[in-house]
């Protein structure tokens, strides 16, 4: 047995593949692009009954953290209302008007 699970601590497996499908996703860019400034989560009506932020889920999509992203109920809070996505410094080609 392993020092880390004698101590009965969890591994964390991580998934390059699954970092390389995000960003091949259609808006796959946007994970890509992100820079961490934080407008996301502080723009978000639904950030308090989200888990994980969606700042720190970009972060887990880089770091190929697979089944913490997926076991996650933060995407599926989402309304796609894309007030992160309009307030985001990067910019967006959706034709927001916020």
């Amino acid at each position: 047995m392993s020092e880390v699970a004698a101590k009965g601590k969890t591994t964390v497996k991580y998934d390059s593949e699954f970092t390389k499908k995000v960003y091949d996703m259609e808006n796959g860019k946007w994970v890509r692009m992100c820079m961490q400034c934080g407008i996301c989560p502080t723009t978000c009506a639904l950030k308090d009954k989200m888990d994980i932020s969606p700042r720190r889920i970009i972060q887990l999509i880089r770091a190929g953290a697979k089944d913490e992203v997926l076991k996650s109920n933060t995407m599926w809070l989402c309304t796609s209302c894309y007030t992160c996505a309009c307030r985001c410094p990067r910019g967006s080609d959706d034709g927001c008007n916020a």
